[in-house]
């Protein structure tokens, strides 16, 4: 009898796993016919509560309680009675849901000796458990096993029954499953077509369409895509004559319909199927409301695939409301669909939303089945393969090592499913290249795989394919060659040679070929590979850009430029159109992730530019608007969203944007005062910067809808010529490792671009390698201007100017301008975006052969991009400022609250605590400089910032702007956190920058462990009043902030309409450099924040002449001159005083902004 007849005789019992039989009678056996009932009622209330549980998919919960029914069953009625075999029965059926394979094998045989004692060895009852123990051996994948159970119960069920019954049909329909399981095509075949006629004779359209469903299976599986269309059609139709239109089983047909047009690739087919399915359901009489989640869940599947992302994830999120709605939230088929959704959010390149899926996902499994479960070992493994791919080898290294072991304890060593887990662990050590242990890995897949599925099988021909890469990765070509032939000699016989699957063993040849400069063997490879992808794949799938790249690569190394720009061009251009669909739901960290996962491309692209471009002069042009779209393209759409929700006037918008600010200032918070359990601690920071990343990517998304705008075209060389006037100039530097087309050569090259108005095409300047520049002239430059930090080169030269002399910065200038001068044609005012080094020294102070300094000859205007020449800056016409300075760093929290509740009720002025500023002396304030660490013991007091901020304030009133001035215990955090875009901001404090050593020494000191990938704004910043409480490591107290203002949380402050923002502190102009996209620090974050322009320093300042400086910059710039050359003037003025102070020129006092 079958479970669906079960359920017809007894109303008690609502099993959920249809592939599992209980018996000739009910679990639940109608009261009337038990005796002992006092215990029966135990024993009812047990399974009636384990079946429960069961039916909610909690089979954890459910286990030990049908444990306690056994007990029951054994204790009243004996070892050998029905009821016990009952229970035996279903706790297999348990332990077989949680792969307790040992366990559930151990019960499942302890019903059937008692079954087959009290009915014989050819009873009905004997014959539904050998099913079930058939069912057992097919799940643990001891085929033969399963085969030899479920042909036992065929033949019983065919003695007893005779040849035309229901029973027979399903165990013909379950032996069907194995043989098809273990490629026995025929074989299932034959028996799908058995069970199909045995309903059809007895008149059961609806189990007929049952098998017919598998007979489609069997065909698409054999890649008989026509047979398995019109078999799932047949099934549709005798569901519909058996059932009617209103019957919910109608909208499943239709589903497994859509299924097999999606193989087919009849997409737009399945499209309109998956959506009758979903009416179908839902006008159902009976609406299932399961079977509805599986089609939204599949659809949304189908249109991941054909790269329509909203509607994909619009369908999946009503699918977890579903299932969520209908089984509880912590149901392995929840976990189900949010692994559905990590990988949808992967595709978007939306890491974080994906991490935060798959873990998810993974705490329901471990929650609801525990780990030694399939599911929850898959979904270890995508949230693992999702770490290796964005270079968080260490975490998926974990979940590897946690997975693979548990693989072969749950499946043993010979499953299709343990292949996969060591194969992806090859992957990952292939990806480190731990080249002996990813051997081994694939070595153990390939075996595992060949035992599963034959040695002859396409996974078998992957492992092949990887060992031919390690192999050619360690010089044995002949190796490599032959095990690439051998898998794609496998791949062309199963898949034919046409198919995808041949791909990859084409690419490995091709690239062995391509290495030993057989470039002729090599090309027809490679476009083989793009012919068949292009004629199979989505058009947004990520392996057309792999294509493409590599045939560029192979013209470039092939010195054909020819034939390689297209190629670079489509590539680059379908990588660039891809980050833009995506970008509006993108946070910073995802396009962080991004752009290190494409780290090759752009080097590559511009490696093949600088060789050729005097043959190609175009490809200049091309290289300069890559530039453009690349430098900046992160700060500038945190800005872009900030800009848009501020202007939306959207009170949720603001709101969320607040929200956001909260909580980037609880990241900086826990980073800042490490205190308490470290595991603790990681687990709180982890949870906080998740919420923050998922909050600003939906802030994303809504300013994008919020700004209403489409997408602009990029910005060209060509627009920012338009921009330049006469005698004037654009200069991209950029930093790159460079590539040969065969991969990476080890150096990394610096190259400028320079536009005027009269080029035809940007002129194309190769200034040398890192290790020529840093290593001489820009050692010199750093060890006699200043002590500037924050790169790495070699130890500087053994001769050396005066210290603190312009001597050596002449081959500064000789080695990054100079070679400049003859394109820049006399240009006297240049638009420069440095990149590199370039980045941490002010490059007007590089001096020519004759001492005259470059600030001195033309007026430079540093540039995040020089696309910023078409920006219009949005400043507030209110002539407003905020002056911030000399803070009381040793300020309690007693105090701090004060001045709080002073500063909040609307005080204003200088604070209270502190003595009135000393006169400068020699040795204090010409001498003292304004430099921390986050870490250490108390700051000095800075009196040279009280003369400044007073002398700035001043100079604004005198010129008609409104100047708040905070000092002392009011030069709070709190001024900067509750600013709404003032003009002008200008901070007078100690400011600090941590590069990776010293964030290593930080950490030690405070007995943690540096974490170096922590994001990078978090690394610059500015101290306030009371910053001391923070780096001596006190615990922050509720209502009081820390006094630290991280660039990180800079970022999310009000400075929309800001014009300039002034940070007389020291070495707040550094940070740390990511890709292509600039310096990663508090200029920065000030900009993402909304100011247009942001003055800052290089290296630690000088009290006296930073107050001198500002002096004389405010009153030039107030005075009438642009920012930039008011600046200029000012440095050149200070220089002159000086000259005069010290008897010497000393860069150090006047030019570190």
């Amino acid at each position: 009898m079958t479970i669906s007849s079960l359920r017809m005789v007894c109303a008690l019992i609502a099993r959920q796993s249809a592939h599992v039989r209980v018996g000739g009678a009910c679990v639940l056996i109608c009261a009337a016919v038990l005796e002992a009932h006092g215990q029966y009622d135990r024993w009812y209330q047990l399974s009636e509560q384990a079946e429960k549980l069961n039916g909610q998919g909690n089979y954890v919960a459910a286990l030990p309680i049908e444990q306690q029914a056994l007990q029951v069953a054994e204790a009243t009625w004996g070892p050998n009675e029905r009821h016990v075999a009952l229970s035996a029965n279903f706790l297999g059926i348990l332990e077989l849901n949680l792969e307790k394979f040992s366990d559930a094998e151990t019960h499942l045989n302890q019903a059937l000796a008692i079954d087959t004692k009290n009915e014989g060895a050819d009873g009905k009852d004997t014959a539904t458990d050998l099913a079930n123990l058939g069912d057992l051996y097919r799940q643990e994948g001891n085929f033969p096993a399963a085969e030899k159970a479920t042909q036992q119960a065929l033949t019983i069920h065919e003695k007893v029954l005779g040849e035309n019954n229901d029973n027979v049909a399903t165990d013909a329909n379950n032996l069907a499953l194995i043989y098809l399981r273990e490629s026995k095509y025929p074989e299932s075949e034959a028996l799908y077509k058995k069970s199909v006629a045995i309903e059809e004779r007895l008149g059961d359209a609806a189990s007929a369409a049952t098998a017919l469903g598998g007979l489609g299976t069997l065909y698409d599986q054999e890649d008989k895509f026509a047979d398995a269309e019109q078999a799932f059609n047949q099934a549709l139709a005798a569901n519909l004559k058996a059932l009617g239109p209103q019957h919910p089983l109608i909208g499943l047909s239709l589903e497994h319909l859509a299924q097999a047009y999606t193989n087919e690739g009849k997409f737009a087919d399945a499209e309109q199927t998956y959506a009758k399915a979903l009416v179908s359901e839902e006008k159902a009489t009976s609406p299932e409301q399961s079977t509805i989640a599986l089609i939204e869940e599949d659809m949304g599947s189908l249109l991941r695939d054909e790269g329509k992302y909203p509607q994909a994830e619009s369908l999946m999120l009503q699918a977890l409301t579903n299932r969520a709605k209908v089984l509880g939230p912590n149901h392995p088929d929840v976990a189900a669909v949010l692994t559905d959704l990590g990988r949808l959010y992967e595709h978007e390149f939306r890491y974080s939303d994906s991490e935060m899926a798959f873990k998810q996902a993974l705490a329901i499994d471990l929650k609801s089945m525990g780990p030694a479960n399939l599911q929850t070992l898959a979904t270890m493994m995508n949230l693992a393969n999702l770490y290796a791919s964005h270079g968080q080898t260490a975490e998926a290294e974990q979940l590897f090592l946690s997975a693979v072991p548990m693989y072969v304890k749950v499946l043993g060593d010979s499953r299709k499913e343990v292949g996969d887990a060591f194969s992806d662990s090859g992957e990952l050590m292939l990806k480190e290249g731990k080249l002996d242990g990813a051997a081994k890995m694939f070595n153990s897949a390939g075996q595992i795989y060949a035992h599963a599925e034959g040695a002859t099988s396409p996974d078998v021909a992957k492992c092949l394919d990887r060992l031919g890469t390690i192999a050619e990765d360690l010089g044995k070509h002949d190796d490599a060659v032959s095990l690439h032939k051998r898998a794609l000699a496998i791949f062309e016989k199963t898949a034919g040679p046409d198919s995808v699957a041949v791909t990859a063993g084409l690419e490995g040849l091709a690239r062995i070929y391509k290495t030993q400069h057989q470039f002729a063997e090599a090309e027809p490879m490679y476009q083989q590979v793009l012919k068949i992808d292009t004629a199979h794949l989505n058009p947004k799938d990520p392996g057309l850009l792999d294509d493409e790249e590599d045939l560029a690569a192979l013209y470039f190394a092939w010195d054909k430029p020819v034939q390689a720009a297209p190629h670079f061009q489509s590539y680059l251009g379908k990588l660039i159109d891809e980050f833009r669909s995506d970008a509006a739901t993108m946070s910073e960290r995802d396009r962080i992730i991004y752009f290190s996962t494409q780290r090759v491309a752009f080097p590559m692209f511009f490696s093949f530019v600088t060789k050729y471009h005097e043959q190609m002069p175009e490809l200049a042009g091309q290289m300069y608007d890559a530039l453009l779209e690349e430098k900046g393209l992160i700060a500038a759409s945190a800005a872009a969203m900030r800009a848009a929700v501020v202007a939306s006037g959207d009170p949720q918008a603001v709101a969320m944007l607040d929200k956001l600010a909260s909580d980037r200032a609880q990241v900086a918070a826990l980073v800042e005062n490490k205190v308490g359990d470290p595991a603790n601690y990681r687990a709180q920071l982890d949870q906080v910067a998740i919420e923050a990343n998922t909050l600003e990517q939906a802030l994303m998304k809504r300013s994008a809808a919020l700004s209403q705008q489409k997408a602009q075209n990029a910005a060209t060389w060509r627009d920012v010529q338009k921009a330049l006037k006469p005698g004037q100039s654009a200069v991209e530097v950029t930093k790159f490792p460079n590539d040969n087309g065969f991969g990476l050569t080890g150096d990394f090259l610096y190259v400028a671009l320079v536009v005027t108005p009269e080029d035809k095409e940007p002129e194309l300047v190769t200034l040398g390698t890192a290790k020529q520049l840093e290593a001489g002239p820009m050692l010199a430059y750093r060890d006699d201007v200043g002590q500037t930090r924050g790169f790495e080169a070699e130890e500087a030269p053994a001769t050396t100017g005066q210290q603190g002399t312009v001597a050596n910065t002449s081959a500064a200038y000789a080695a990054f301008w100079k070679p400049l001068e003859p394109a820049l044609a006399g240009a006297k005012r240049v638009y420069v975006s440095p990149d590199g080094v370039l980045n941490t020294i002010p490059m007007g102070l590089m001096a020519d052969s004759e001492g005259k300094l470059l600030m001195e000859k033309v007026q430079l205007r540093i540039v995040n991009s020089t696309k910023d020449l078409l920006l219009t800056a949005h400043i507030t016409q209110a002539r407003s400022a905020l002056v911030v300075g000399n803070p009381k760093f040793d300020l309690t929290a007693a105090q701090q609250k004060t001045a709080i509740a002073e500063l909040r009720g609307g005080a204003t002025g200088v604070g209270a605590g502190l003595p009135p500023a000393p006169s400068p002396t020699e040795n204090a304030a010409e001498m003292a400089s304004r430099g921390g660490d986050l870490k250490g013991g108390d700051l000095n007091l800075l009196p040279g910032t009280q003369l400044e901020v007073d002398t700035v304030d001043k100079l604004l009133k005198n010129a008609g702007w409104q100047a708040t001035e905070y000092t002392g215990d009011l030069a709070l955090k709190d001024t900067m956190t509750q600013a709404h875009g003032p003009r002008i901001v200008h901070i007078a404090t100690h400011g600090f920058f941590l590069s990776d050593e010293e964030l290593k020494v930080n950490a030690e000191a405070r007995g943690t462990t540096a974490n170096v990938n922590e994001d990078p704004m978090l690394r610059s910043g500015l101290f306030f009043a009371g910053a001391d409480r923070v780096r001596e490591g006190m615990t922050p107290e509720a209502g009081v902030d820390d006094g630290v203002l991280t660039a990180f949380e800079a970022s999310q402050l009000n400075l929309e309409g800001t014009e300039l923002v002034v940070l007389s502190a020291c070495e707040t102009g550094l940070g740390k450099e990511l890709n292509s996209d600039g310096v990663f620090g508090l200029r920065r974050g000030l900009q993402e924040a909304g100011a247009d322009a942001v003055m800052m320093s290089m290296w630690s300042v000088p009290d006296k002449e930073t107050e001198e400086l500002m002096a004389l910059f405010y009153k030039n710039w107030l005075g009438g001159l642009e920012k930039p050359e008011a600046l200029r003037q000012a440095q050149l003025q200070e220089r002159e005083t000086v000259k005069q102070r010290y008897g010497k020129d000393l860069p150090f006092y006047w030019a570190h902004s």
